[in-house]
């Protein structure tokens, strides 16, 4: 089985950073990177939702593909190891088959920034639009929405996306056009409150020459994206009376120049987004309801960030490799008193304002960890508001080592006589994750810290009574 993994593995990826193979109860039978210090031989035996601790048997592709039967190709994640290593990663899953029965799955894996640039990909070259691996969340509905758009990104439905400023729905338009059979012809971008009321016939339906002086043949944006995909941002901007007229060349599929005499046919998706709710658009006759209705056949809504909070400290390790890359720098991570800051401020500016923040503090970071001195003042006032300060953070970061090491002297469980071996065993890991879940914000985080799976801390906190 491992030798057959093995020659799969070299024909998903020409140039693979890491091959992983598992039996079909998804424990590891095989693991190699090809690179040293990340994980081997060390983890064989192990489940791989210990080996990667952030994941479970939902989010888990290996899982996932034992599940099912089906391949997973090209999904990409940002995950800690059990060691605690991050890793930006980009993997194919495949099933290990004897007749018709799963007896494991494969999974071969290449670095994101290796994948982005194109290298080691025998099946096909990344262009320069996103696609659904770069959206990067843990959240479930996150990846349900990335399940939902795979699903829809083939039919010619249009789309509406609706999300606050800097949740990502150019990130995810571009996404579906790339993930669709559209993918190699043109993706159109505009932001329709950009563009002067003047001049909206002629950049969506085109200008023919002589129409006015200086005229010169040129395509609206609909013929510029035929064959492809049209993204219509902040669609609910555009003026009432050019409504009317993008919803007729919506449903004829054709647009006549200015100065045109005759109409030209085009073959495009629309999808359009909103950043205001679209009750609220609808109620305050911002747009017409026959045009709405056309427009949102599926909708998907895009929750902010401060809706998923876990993805904070995901999005933050994600950005800070990104910026040491083109920055040229070697910072490894935030101070405690900036990650409690992070995981509490409300970012109003969703994905947007946080990789802004990171970027802010790159420039102004001179040590190997980002200190509250380094963040925009709004975020600075904002912890004064929640009661912390830079001169506290010092205090902050001494008292945490000492509660650690307070913690370590009460971790110190005495051996009871009267009880057996086993009881005693059962005490200690009843009163382990009796601390941890008292610590920690979910099952997720202390299923992480305890380097185990989710499945099973769910189920040994059933089993000692603590929910």
């Amino acid at each position: 089985m491992i030798t057959n993994a093995l020659v799969q593995a070299r024909q998903l990826y020409e140039d693979t950073d890491g091959v992983l193979v598992c039996d079909k109860y998804g424990y590891v039978e095989f693991m190699k990177w090809f690179h040293d210090g990340i994980l081997s031989d060390e983890v064989i035996g192990m489940h791989v939702t210990d080996v990667y601790p952030e994941l479970d048997n939902q989010t888990s592709s290996i899982m996932r593909v034992i599940e099912s039967g089906k391949p997973r190709f090209d999904e990409r994640q940002v995950i800690h190891t059990c060691r605690g290593e991050l890793l930006d990663i980009v993997s194919s899953t495949v099933p290990l088959l004897a007749g018709n029965e799963v007896i494991g799955a494969m999974t071969s894996t290449i670095f994101y920034e290796k994948y982005r640039a194109g290298k080691g990909l025998p099946r096909r070259q990344q262009g320069d639009l996103y696609t659904l691996d770069d959206i990067i969340s843990q959240d479930p509905i996150m990846i349900a929405l990335k399940e939902r758009c795979a699903l829809i990104a083939n039919n010619d439905s249009p789309v509406l996306l609706y999300g606050e400023t800097g949740t990502g729905k150019e990130l995810f338009a571009q996404s579906l056009h790339t993930c669709s059979h559209r993918a190699k012809k043109p993706f159109i971008s505009q932001n329709c409150a950009a563009i002067p009321e003047s001049l909206l016939e002629a950049i969506f339906f085109g200008v023919e020459k002589g129409s006015f002086t200086g005229a010169e043949n040129r395509k609206g944006l609909f013929e510029l994206a035929d064959g492809g995909t049209l993204f219509l941002d902040e669609i609910n901007s555009m003026d009432i009376s050019m409504q009317a007229k993008l919803l007729k060349a919506i449903e004829e599929q054709q647009v006549r120049r200015i100065g045109s005499a005759k109409s030209t046919s085009f073959n495009a998706r629309i999808i359009c987004a909103m950043n205001k709710h679209p009750a609220e658009v609808l109620r305050s006759g911002l747009m017409r309801t026959d045009l709405f209705y056309r427009i949102c056949v599926v909708r998907i809504d895009i929750p902010p960030l401060r809706d998923r909070k876990p993805d904070v400290m995901i999005l933050t390790d994600y950005f800070i490799n990104h910026f040491n890359r083109k920055m040229d720098k070697s910072i490894r991570g935030v101070s405690a008193l900036v990650k409690m800051t992070f995981q509490n401020y409300d970012w109003k500016g969703n994905v947007r304002e946080l990789k802004n923040t990171l970027e802010y503090a790159f420039n102004l970071c001179q040590s190997s960890m980002i200190n509250m001195s380094d963040l925009p003042d709004i975020l600075q006032e904002d912890s004064a508001y929640q009661g912390c300060s830079q001169e506290n953070e010092n205090d902050l970061a001494v008292n945490q080592e000492r509660a650690e090491a307070d913690e370590k002297r009460r971790d110190r469980f005495p051996y009871d006589k009267s009880l057996s071996l086993t009881e005693n065993t059962a005490c200690y890991e009843r009163e382990a994750i009796s601390r941890i879940l008292a610590k920690t914000n979910n099952i997720t985080e202390a299923a992480r810290v305890l380097r185990i799976s989710r499945q099973t801390l769910s189920y040994k906190i059933e089993k000692y009574g603590l929910n």
